[in-house]
């Protein structure tokens, strides 16, 4: 019969957001979001301070998930959220706006994550004009949770 172990107590998890006042996001650069608030981080990993990114401090698989909500904007706009690994680009929701409304764009993904590593957003938007996010009930966070160890 295996043996079943229960999992350490306190696996990496963090859920970053946007709070305060809302960020605006220029047309036609890409923008880090500013994820200056915590709900949880189990580790002590994310720097909601300065740079606005999470470092991992353990190997493992993670699943990520983030999202941005946008205030309105022009129709036919495009609207991009990019999740980057070490300033690279590794994920993308790229999507054309569609009414006067506020939308979203969203990326999951499950990584193998080295200790050192470290992940953020970008947003990029092409409306012709600054387009603040919109951040009542954490509608721009990341989320990240460790699954599992190498």
């Amino acid at each position: 019969m295996p043996i079943i172990t229960k999992p350490p107590l306190f696996l990496s998890r963090v859920k970053a957001y946007q709070g305060g006042i809302e960020q605006d996001i220029p047309s036609g650069v890409y923008t880090k979001v500013e994820l200056n608030t915590k709900s949880y981080d189990s580790q002590d990993e994310f720097d909601i301070a300065v740079n606005f990114r999470w470092t991992a401090k353990t190997a493992g698989f993670y699943l990520f998930t983030s999202l941005v909500t946008w205030c309105p904007m022009a129709v036919g706009s495009r609207i991009c959220l990019l999740l980057c690994l070490n300033g690279n680009n590794i994920a993308t929701d790229l999507r054309r706006t569609s009414g006067d409304t506020h939308l979203t764009n969203s990326v999951t993904d499950i990584r193998y994550v080295d200790p050192g590593d470290y992940y953020e957003i970008f947003v990029f938007q092409d409306s012709g004009a600054d387009i603040s996010l919109y951040i009542p009930d954490q509608m721009t966070r990341l989320a990240i949770h460790k699954l599992s160890e190498p």
